[in-house]
């Protein structure tokens, strides 16, 4: 055995994050499971989440004599966790943006087919939130989760699969800009005359034939007096919206025409009292009338009114004529001559469906329509719902499927799921990186350092300058490569907790289609929280709450359930299967809900005494340094030589330190008194466990605790505090380090 000199106690600073690989005793977290990093370094447990008090939405509770709602389940009965703030409709997506500088909050969130905004009245269940939108798809099986934009004081949202939608701070919902081309007006004008008239009339006074400014000017019939010759004028509409963005124009309205008319103007007897007679030039030109059909669209605030100059002496681009206020059918009266047309038209195009977008130098960007999934355009600027015909650009040169688009320190960003390219230069894309691209549009975050971080095909990235890509999941490649659902990472979301700074991203592990795994990321560790509920959606608060919110599904009681309930319209109880989903605020805790049973879990990588695993060595004890958390007791087990098969586990390590006769360890929260009261920081504290291991080329050690978070509860979680470690070993060979390796055929 080895002689003191070799005998030691290591005292090591706790790693707060997960890597799956061997160690040394200087880097020890292998899991990290439902703990968070405080601004001490430590490790705490994770509280919560708590729920947001929505109104009760789908179908009401029976009343029979049991209470709330029945559930029915195994062929016995329970009852859901609560009858109050739950929704029946499948969780998509939350949102929040701080408009009119912050005085203005609007939190979003769609359950089913219905586009909420949450009003925060709690008081009546009528108005803790409004319904803003219905009738929008509700798809278990689409690709990509729901986009909201934040640009101009206004909040763009999209689907993906129905039309784009505005909503302003008062909860006024429109159309994105226009998806539909107007209808081309009637118009009105003189009528040629027909031949057998042509002695008594004289040309283009059939029809609407008042005098007017419209003609052009000429002397190609006689080559002597001025004339009207022959034209034809084409008139287009264009919408504009309350937000002022501009409608793709219509199509060209029938040509209005004029016939050639000769002018000849009588100066005979021509007096003061008698001016000339006869037809002179400005007798001859005519004024044409504009009538719109009035179909369009309720956010219409005005149309826009254009016109071509003679199509047949000047050209065929059209003008602005005029703009007249309203969206309601009316006639105009067009007396303009060529020369007062205003600008020439810009083309425009409808608002596609789109997948992904962002806000970029005032424009919104959009990418991937269905038509044409490789494709990004880009809004005028100031104008969300407005696309001119030449704005877009095909990143990738094969049209590769946009996966997101990002504004990162003010340079545009298209992923495909293999590429990054840089459209620093709209129209000339280039390429930062090959075979690193993104496959989940909602994982796109910065960290607080300005990080960009995103998922990919294989694993997280970031980027903190541009072009310098690099890989942040290499610690947990194993958990990336073997233990996560490929198939639904698109649907991943994230989410930058506003407290910690942290990047947390939620996807499906393998073997499951819910996003109930948390993969969460300080800038240097990793580490892992599974709360037993399906996250379909995040957002953080970024004022003075701090608040992560999530929208999902308690996945234990929750979720497809069969329940018996009194549908609003009948008085006859049914059994159906329902979802019942809901809002939460993470890392809180109220007694309104509490989250299924889950585990608190720290588990070592496996430790050796040099890097190549020859040294042997014995391990008596163990010290855990903690701070106080919970009066409770945790179970420690003790691992050796590379399985994970337990050689020891003890269940009474007791997360409070020892009182000493200071009077600590009391129940102050019991008996506490506003204004006289007082709280203290939690002490450090450690606890000694016996481990007594001989011989082993490699160690390992977990602790855990497992309970239901209800304090009320027979199993409580309770909580812990870990700080550090210290361990007392001692090397077991003599003489060279491979004197204990096994010969060959030993068994």
């Amino acid at each position: 055995m080895a002689g003191p000199t070799q005998q030691l106690t290591r005292r090591v600073i706790i790693q707060p994050g997960e890597a799956r690989t061997e160690y040394n005793p200087g880097a020890l977290a292998h899991t990290v499971q439902n703990l968070e990093l405080t601004s001490k370094g430590t490790l705490k447990s994770v509280v919560g989440p708590a729920v947001l008090r929505i109104g009760t939405r789908g179908y009401r509770a029976s009343d029979d004599d049991t209470e709330i709602t029945n559930i029915i389940r195994d062929g016995g009965s329970a009852y859901l966790k609560n009858q109050e703030y739950w929704n029946n409709g499948r969780p998509h997506s939350i949102f929040f943006a701080p408009l009119n500088g912050g005085s203005a909050s609007l939190l979003l969130y769609r359950f089913g087919s219905r586009l909420y905004r949450f009003l925060g009245d709690t008081d009546t269940e009528a108005t803790a939130d409004e319904i803003l939108v219905t009738g929008l798809s509700d798809s278990s099986r689409t690709d990509y989760p729901d986009v909201y934009v934040l640009i101009h004081n206004k909040v763009v949202w999209s689907n993906g699969m129905d039309t784009a939608r505005v909503i302003s701070f008062d909860g006024n919902v429109t159309e994105l800009g226009y998806n539909e081309k107007p209808s081309p007006p009637d118009t009105l004008g003189p009528a040629s005359v027909p031949v057998s008239e042509m002695v008594r009339f004289y040309p283009n006074t059939y029809g609407y034939s008042w005098p007017g400014r419209i003609g052009t000017p000429g002397d190609s019939l006689n080559g002597q007096t001025g004339a009207i010759l022959s034209g034809s004028w084409y008139y287009y509409i264009q919408y504009e919206d309350i937000h002022g963005n501009l409608s793709p124009f219509s199509a060209a309205s029938a040509p209005v025409t004029l016939a050639s008319n000769q002018a000849d103007p009588s100066y005979q007897g021509v007096t003061e009292e008698q001016p000339p007679h006869g037809a002179e030039l400005s007798d001859l030109t005519r004024r044409f009338v504009v009538k719109t059909t009035g179909d369009a669209p309720s956010h219409t605030a005005a149309v826009h009114i254009y016109r071509t100059p003679d199509t047949l002496h000047v050209d065929q681009t059209p003008r602005l004529l005029a703009r007249v206020p309203g969206s309601k059918a009316f006639v105009f009266g067009d007396n303009h001559a060529d020369s007062d047309l205003g600008s020439q038209w810009e083309r425009t195009v409808r608002v596609p469906t789109f997948r992904v977008a962002c806000a970029h130098q005032g424009r919104l960007v959009i990418g991937n329509t269905p038509s044409r999934p490789g494709i990004v355009r880009r809004s005028e600027p100031g104008f969300a719902g407005t696309f001119q015909r030449k704005e877009f650009v095909f990143p990738d040169s094969g049209g590769a499927e946009v996966t997101a688009v990002v504004d990162h320190r003010g340079v545009l960003l298209a992923f495909t799921e293999k590429c990054v390219y840089s459209l620093a230069n709209f129209s000339n894309p280039v390429p930062l990186t090959q075979g690193i691209g993104c496959v989940a549009p909602a994982s796109v975050k910065a960290l607080p350092n300005g990080m960009l971080v995103w998922l990919g095909r294989d694993g997280f990235y970031g980027m903190a300058e541009l072009g310098i890509i690099q890989r942040l999941s290499a610690p947990i490649d194993s958990i990336m490569r073997r233990h996560i659902n490929k198939t639904r990472m698109r649907r991943a979301t994230a989410v930058v907790d506003p407290d910690t700074g942290e990047y947390r991203c939620a996807l499906a592990p393998a073997g499951s289609v819910n996003n109930n795994l948390i993969l969460c990321f300080d800038g240097k560790f990793w580490r892992r929280q599974r709360l037993g509920i399906h996250i379909a959606g995040m957002c953080g608060i970024d004022d003075w709450r701090q608040y992560t919110m999530a929208i999902g599904t308690d996945l234990e009681a929750e979720l497809n359930v069969p329940t018996l309930v009194v549908p609003e319209a009948t008085e006859s109880s049914e059994v159906g299967r329902y979802d019942f989903s809901r809002v939460f605020v993470m890392n809180r805790q109220t007694t309104d809900y509490f989250a299924p049973t889950r585990s608190v879990k720290y588990r070592s990588g496996w430790l050796r005494f040099s890097e190549e695993g020859l040294t042997l060595a014995n391990v008596r004890s163990m010290y855990v340094g903690m701070l106080d958390a919970w009066n409770g007791l945790a179970t420690v087990r003790i691992y050796k030589n590379g399985s994970w098969n337990p050689v020891t586990e003890m269940e009474n390590l007791r997360l409070i330190g020892v009182d000493q006769g200071s009077s600590i360890v009391t129940d102050i929260a019991g008996e506490a008194v506003i204004g006289t009261a007082r709280a203290r920081d939690p002490r450090l504290l450690w606890r000694e466990l016996p481990v007594g291991l001989q011989n082993v080329s490699s160690w390992a050690f977990e602790i855990e605790i497992v309970g239901d978070p209800n304090p009320n509860s027979d199993n409580e979680l309770g909580r812990m505090h870990l700080a550090a470690f210290a361990f007392d070993t001692s090397i077991a060979t003599q003489g060279a380090p491979t004197g204990r390796v096994p010969r060959r055929a030993d068994t």
